[in-house]
């Protein structure tokens, strides 16, 4: 019963029987979602990668090359086929550049924001190229998909929306629907160590920067590790591409600073979330200095082919 009322929501577009803390970041992006647009005119909604050659202050540039890299890790190429997809989507980017490299992939994308999925399908609408993604309101911590149905799964910055630091409930999902021998990418910053073990001054950024984003916890790299191989997956890899990062990190005080000025002009009071919001931007860059404890992380793996 449970599972069919969940059907019944997500297709009225309802978000799927959210508890309170889903409830905070469905408030969340409410209030703070359309801010994005002033970090990307292709509405990325994460930090960029930087390569070799590539110009630091393209900012879109290096956002557009971060999903490129999570499909690298999922080893994607023209003869790939199946499904991928994208557990936390936002508004679609990373699913519009999918479809542009491979389309003859299908690509879906899950959330819990009702307003998101609304903005994805009027997109799609608009442009042709995207009509063939599909964005469901759904929790991807207990989807509503069979078990072993897809051949690809990523995360690009929504796995810290998951329920503790190892986010067992996301793991455990994309355990049990991807297909054997189905990929997954997961593309985020992680702790190094638990919160209580960080310096006081640490644990305070950490506990702004998810009040802020409404998280419950980052992630924390060694569990989260321990609990991919707990659930089977095989051949993981974690790479710390903090300073293929750090060039889009360094636009966050200009971009905050220049999106303050207009809302101060445009007399645009900044409500409580919205300010929050740029609060955890800033602290963004403090606690990426802190290299002992912080870490923005690519992980890769696949789950057995014989089980």
């Amino acid at each position: 019963m449970r599972q069919e009322n969940r059907a019944i929501d997500s297709q009225q577009g309802h978000a799927p029987n959210t508890t309170w803390q889903q409830q905070e970041v469905i408030d969340y992006y409410r209030a703070a979602g359309a801010d994005y647009s002033a970090w990307s005119k292709n509405l990325h909604m994460h930090l960029g990668f930087y390569r070799k050659h590539m110009n630091p202050f393209s900012r879109e540039q290096m956002l557009d090359e971060m999903p490129r890299q999570l499909f690298q890790r999922l080893k994607l190429n023209s003869q790939s086929c199946g499904t991928v997809m994208d557990l936390g989507c936002g508004v679609g980017a990373s699913l519009r550049i999918g479809t542009q490299l491979y389309p003859q992939l299908s690509w879906k994308g899950v959330t819990i924001v009702p307003e998101q999925q609304a903005c994805c399908a009027s997109i799609s609408q608009e442009t042709r190229e995207y009509s063939r993604i599909l964005v469901t309101l759904d929790d991807y911590e207990r989807l509503l998909l069979p078990d072993e149905s897809l051949e690809y799964v990523y995360a690009l910055e929504s796995m810290s929306h998951a329920r503790g630091g190892n986010k067992e409930g996301l793991i455990s999902e994309m355990y049990r629907v991807l297909k054997p021998g189905g990929r997954f990418a997961i593309a985020d910053g992680f702790l190094l160590r638990a919160p209580e073990e960080l310096s006081v001054f640490l644990n305070y950024c950490h506990r702004e920067l998810c009040r802020g984003w409404a998280l419950p916890i980052l992630s924390v790299l060694p569990l989260v590790l321990t609990t991919l191989e707990e659930k089977g997956f095989e051949n993981l890899e974690a790479e710390d591409i903090s300073w293929n990062v750090a060039p889009s990190v360094a636009h966050i005080p200009w971009v905050s600073l220049r999106f303050m000025l207009e809302r101060f002009l445009a007399r645009d009071k900044l409500k409580t979330l919205r300010k929050n919001h740029l609060k955890s931007c800033i602290l963004t860059g403090i606690t990426g200095l802190a290299r002992s404890s912080f870490s923005y992380c690519m992980l890769s793996g696949q789950k057995p082919v014989n089980r």
